[in-house]
């Protein structure tokens, strides 16, 4: 996504919108991935909406897969 109108363009660069959410387990899935985790549900956060203001599309490219990339790597450094 890029970001256009002369207000974002003046005052960001970068946009990231996360949301709350929750995701649901069945049994299988707790035992496929071997959970002992005693609820049916796991909480989680979501990227809703991420962007890079237009005018700065070319020196931040790639930022966007840089920060999902990022995350889930430091997610799986704190399950361990």
């Amino acid at each position: 996504m890029v970001i256009t109108g002369t207000r974002y363009q003046r005052n960001s660069r970068l946009y990231m919108s996360l949301i709350a959410n929750a995701i649901k387990l069945s049994a299988t899935e707790k035992e496929l991935h071997v959970l002992n985790y005693p609820f049916r549900t796991i909480a989680a956060i979501k990227i809703a909406k991420l962007a890079v203001a237009q005018l700065f599309s070319e020196k931040y490219k790639g930022i966007g897969s840089f920060m999902i990339t990022a995350g889930n790597e430091e997610s799986h450094r704190l399950l361990r």
